[in-house]
């Protein structure tokens, strides 16, 4: 449950139903009409000022807020999607079989690890962070 209490708005509570894994959290650095609401590794993207959900996202496994780019880049397991404030930015191809690791930015790109579903080492992946473009990976 999160209370959310808009400036110019009547303070209301969001039910969100909780994933399986560990990964929490709360965040409006896009302010109230983009809040980022993470509960057991699901992801949803709410307007507090119109409460309502405007996407939802299962299985996250890295959730992060670039501030010069004012994006949330959220990974699962096989892709990478950007949010903005007002919703879906750009979705990554797929780029992996079934996990993503060793998520770091360099400059205006997100480079990572892909498993490999043939028991090879993981495989490298680039994807700029303004387009969504991917290079590399294991699928």
């Amino acid at each position: 449950m999160v209370e959310f209490t808009p400036t110019d708005g009547e303070r209301w509570v969001g039910n969100f139903a909780a994933g399986s894994r560990s990964l929490e959290c709360v965040r409006d650095d896009l302010g109230e009409s983009a809040v980022l609401v993470v509960a057991g590794g699901d992801v949803y993207l709410v307007d507090s000022k119109k409460q309502q959900v405007i996407l939802e996202l299962p299985w996250v496994t890295d959730v992060r807020f670039e501030s010069d780019l004012e994006l949330f880049v959220i990974a699962d397991n096989c892709e990478v999607v950007a949010l903005g404030q007002s919703g879906l930015k750009w979705r990554s191809r797929r780029v992996s079989w079934d996990g993503i690791t060793e998520l770091k930015r360099t400059g205006r790109s997100l480079h990572g690890l892909a498993y490999d579903i043939h028991d090879r080492p993981p495989v490298p992946f680039v994807i700029d962070l303004e387009t969504g473009q991917a290079t590399g990976g294991s699928y």
